[in-house]
């Protein structure tokens, strides 16, 4: 349960937005040409607000709205290979990969652009994370849905650079995936094919906690990096990934992992040399 200062802290940031979704209602009750109504998603949203668009009661796109009043704590250090863009930043980098990845269909479709917002359409999918906290001995039909979506992005020189489980929705059939949230733009000094090894290895590092059910994971590793190994762009394992053991601590848990993805990534440091 949120604390009480954390709940107030998120109303006032919703009130001071109430203006602007005033205004944004009545655009989009133009471009859908039918009374839309805006309600705050459940979702934590990142850096920016997450809503729903409703006409008449129904559910039909997402809407993410920059927030200047928005407070995010989220520090980036010196080796983490990607860094949060700035406001239009973001909705420009999310909907150019939305682009990209629908005509796949591995992402929602872009629907429309503002200066300060970006919609897409609304999924009744399941998120990764949420379908294995569930199933956790899913995880390798689940990163069968997901490693055919990294082939196809980074063949178009497209990454992530946050990759989690929490960024994947899947078909209530559990036959499709599509990936979310493109928040994040490369550091300076990241090369291409630095950010397709880490959406791999950030990948993997969330895989391995424990309420998404690392254990299965760890009792299947080699049917994964099989998995992983068919799917991956060939272009990363020539990366250097000296900057891996300062972000993916919880991947360098495990040295048996480690070792294990040494025949995919040869410039993965090893444990014993963090």
């Amino acid at each position: 349960m949120s604390s009480p200062l954390k709940w107030l802290r998120r109303k006032v940031e919703l009130h001071r937005l109430s203006a602007r979704c005033v205004t944004l209602e009545e655009e989009l009750t133009c471009y859908f040409k039918a009374p839309t109504r805006l309600r705050p998603a459940s979702a934590k949203g990142g850096y920016d607000e997450i809503y729903l668009a409703y006409t008449n009661t129904q559910k039909h796109a997402v809407v993410r709205l920059n927030n200047p009043h928005k407070t995010v704590n989220d520090p980036i250090g010196p080796w983490d290979p990607g860094v949060p863009l700035e406001a239009t930043g973001r909705l420009d980098r999310e909907w150019d990969a939305y682009q990209c990845l629908v005509q796949s269909g591995y992402s929602p479709k872009p629907l429309w652009r503002g200066e300060d917002v970006l919609v897409c359409e609304w999924l009744d999918w399941i998120r990764a994370s949420v379908h294995l906290s569930r199933t956790r001995n899913d995880i390798l039909k689940t990163s069968a849905l997901i490693f055919p979506i990294l082939t196809y992005m980074h063949g178009q020189d497209l990454t992530h650079l946050d990759l989690n489980l929490g960024n994947f929705l899947l078909s209530p059939d559990l036959t499709k995936a599509v990936v979310i949230d493109f928040e994040f733009g490369p550091q300076a000094w990241v090369s291409l094919e630095q950010q397709m090894a880490f959406d791999y290895l950030r990948l993997l590092n969330d895989c391995l906690r424990a309420r998404r059910g690392g254990k299965y994971l760890l009792e299947q590793l080699t049917s994964w990096l099989d998995l992983l190994g068919a799917h991956m762009d060939e272009r990363a394992k020539d990366a250097n990934l000296d900057f891996a053991p300062h972000v993916l601590k919880r991947l360098y848990e495990y040295p048996e992992v480690i070792h294990s993805l040494k025949a995919l990534f040869p410039k993965l440091p090893m444990p014993e040399d963090k």
